[in-house]
């Protein structure tokens, strides 16, 4: 559906984004059978079962937020394309990456396909919120670790 020039430099990262933002999630849902295996081993208490589950949510929202984000910038994505192609009478896989030059920023998802500073901007927040994610990921998994010690 996409023409190859926009398909080249758009797809790979979606197809990236896309894989990290379920493994992700993946990962903040196995934390879940973790935390419940826990406490029915006796190793957490109901109070601590609490504190373990609300940590959990600041990693859902902002996963959630990037992916509808993204969501959005994808209909964004296809609704460029297919004004250009109404326009021109065209179909929309003959649209390629020139015709769409003002709208190469909504391209971009983890680096820019465009130049100049807005090119950087979507790339820029999906990274921290990437990021974001993965340090919070990591002190849930390690306040678990301490408490398995215990």
């Amino acid at each position: 559906m996409i023409h190859p020039t926009i398909s080249k430099r758009y797809r790979q990262q979606k197809r990236s984004f896309s894989k990290i933002v379920r493994i992700l999630f993946s990962v903040a849902g196995i934390y879940w059978i973790i935390i419940y295996l826990m406490q029915w081993m006796g190793k957490i208490s109901d109070y601590e079962l609490r504190d373990y589950r609300s940590g959990q949510t600041w990693i859902y929202f902002i996963l959630l937020t990037a992916w509808g984000v993204e969501y959005l910038r994808e209909s964004k994505r296809y609704k460029s394309i297919m004004n250009h192609a109404n326009s021109h009478r065209i179909p929309p896989d003959e649209v390629s990456l020139e015709n769409i030059e003002g709208s190469l920023p909504l391209f971009a998802i983890v680096y820019p396909i465009a130049h100049g500073s807005w090119a950087w901007i979507m790339p820029i927040v999906n990274i921290v919120m990437l990021v974001l994610s993965i340090a919070l990921i990591i002190k849930q998994y390690a306040a678990l670790a301490i408490a398995s010690i215990r």
